[in-house]
């Protein structure tokens, strides 16, 4: 197996991909169960949210921040404060609700 390209995705996404794989390794089997396991959306709902979040156009909202958001999903604001404890910039109530507001968008 050749490494063509390295960037952080988010569990769902994993998901899709371990997904068309027929004949998974052991590893590759192990982290899919973990996935199915976490994945709080699909991939196609997972990309866009990543996609919303970026269009927000926070600089504070990192793309690894971002992918920690979409895999931990969080419901509420005391949920989201734990994730966003990894930036070093405090987020401000407003920025905070966008967020929430795009996660609970495509909750079903």
């Amino acid at each position: 197996m050749e490494i063509i390209e390295r960037k952080q995705i988010s569990l769902p996404e994993v998901l899709e991909i371990l997904g068309s794989i027929e004949n998974r390794t052991q590893l590759q089997e192990k982290c899919y169960e973990l996935a199915t396991k976490f994945s709080k959306v699909d991939a196609e709902t997972a990309k866009k949210v990543i996609e919303e979040l970026k269009n927000l156009d926070m600089l504070k909202l990192t793309d690894d921040l971002i992918i920690q958001i979409v895999n931990i999903y969080p419901r509420d604001e005391e949920d989201l404060d734990a994730v966003l404890k990894g930036s070093k910039i405090p987020f401000k109530p407003e920025e905070k609700k966008a967020i929430l507001n795009i996660l609970k968008k495509y909750l079903s």
